[in-house]
């Protein structure tokens, strides 16, 4: 049991991190590299980024939302070789605007990360999101593009 509690931590850190914009929390959940499969949201084929590629990328577009919530629960852990295998269910909600009609995009599915030890804590070496379902326009490039004037909202 210990190890889930280990990863449901890291999960909420992930979660957490990105939701405040705090970069430098979530730097270290990551390796160096990490193989990153948005696939069923874009299309392509998986990218393996640098740990800073990654970071670079997510800090200059979640800044242009006013407001996003991720919520990754239920993990389901198991060994494979050296690494930990997770699969757990998302839900992320990403908000451009106030009042009575703001721009929502919803996506909710299952992460599967793979994760391995190191130096007592845990890093990801994987990350694959499965879209079940989406509700509203994609927001991204909207975002980008206000994160690119200043707009939206700061680190938290």
């Amino acid at each position: 049991m210990e190890i889930t509690l280990r990863v449901a931590e890291l999960l909420q850190r992930l979660a957490h991190g990105v939701d405040q914009l705090d970069w430098d929390a979530v730097r270290p959940l990551f390796a160096e590299r990490a193989r990153i499969d948005y696939t069923s949201l874009d299309g392509g084929d998986p990218v393996e980024l640098a740990r800073e590629d990654l970071i670079g990328a997510w800090s200059a577009m979640l800044p242009g939302f006013d407001a996003t919530e991720h919520l990754i629960a239920w993990p389901l852990v198991t060994r494979r070789g050296e690494l930990w295998h997770v699969r757990s269910q998302v839900m992320a909600w990403h908000r451009i605007g106030g009042g009575a009609q703001p721009a929502i995009w919803e996506i909710g599915g299952r992460y599967d990360h793979l994760l391995r030890d190191r130096d007592g804590g845990l890093e990801i070496v994987a990350m694959t999101l499965e879209v079940a379902w989406q509700r509203g326009d994609d927001l991204r490039p909207r975002a980008a593009d206000r994160a690119k004037r200043g707009e939206g909202r700061a680190r938290r």
